[in-house]
């Protein structure tokens, strides 16, 4: 299974979503004993993920991408404080399943940066500090904010606004403690998890 390859598109709307799940998908695979090559759009907004996809689908039909399909896209979407269940089901109503039969779809309530909060235990772990925050604000900013305020407190250097530690924090975090405080988290480590698992199925089978 080791050198069996996994095609992943991803398509997020900003660097935060992109970084969470890179990292996210990074973890996982390697526990899975799997590989896998993402590659990614970063659009602003749901319209524009939307048009990416919808502008995807038709390239892979009219066959211009070379390679075709990718195994497994991830779409992603902030929910914005609207319900999780409508924003996820309307996302992928946009999805054509025939010709993306696995796909993952992530939506982060509210917003992306509020993931990184999601375990302040883990926080603390690599950072050495106890963030001092909200557990449900749907001010816009508010996570964005709070990450880099965080991480300055800790002394620690701020490049991307904090996104760029999303791999260091998603590898410490204790996804039992992430199944209770952040459902859209934990929703999306289980679709990702499962999805990963049922290529490592059919790549083996396609082995024998």
């Amino acid at each position: 299974m080791a050198d069996q390859l996994i095609t992943i598109s991803l398509l997020t709307e900003d660097s935060a979503q992109e970084h969470l799940a890179r990292a996210l998908l990074h973890r996982i695979s390697k526990e899975l004993n799997l590989k896998t090559s993402i590659s990614s759009s970063i659009e602003g907004g749901k319209g524009r993920v939307i048009n990416e996809l919808k502008g995807f689908q038709k390239a892979i039909e009219k066959q211009i991408i070379p390679g075709g399909a990718p195994d497994i896209i991830i779409v992603m979407h902030d929910t914005n404080c609207h319900n999780f269940n409508e924003v996820k089901n309307n996302l992928e109503n946009y999805i054509n399943k025939s010709i993306f039969p696995a796909f993952i779809i992530g939506c982060p309530d509210p917003h992306a940066e509020r993931w990184f909060f999601s375990d302040l235990e883990s926080f603390h772990l690599f950072f050495g500090i106890s963030p001092s925050i909200s557990q449900a604000k749907c001010e816009k900013d508010y996570y964005k904010n709070a990450l880099k305020i965080e991480i300055h407190k800790a002394g620690w250097p701020i490049i991307q606004g904090g996104v760029e530690y999303a791999q260091d924090i998603i590898d410490h975090l204790d996804f039992s403690r992430v199944n209770k405080t952040d459902r859209s988290l934990d929703q999306f480590i289980s679709d990702i998890r499962n999805t990963l698992k049922r290529f490592k199925v059919i790549k083996y089978h396609q082995n024998d």
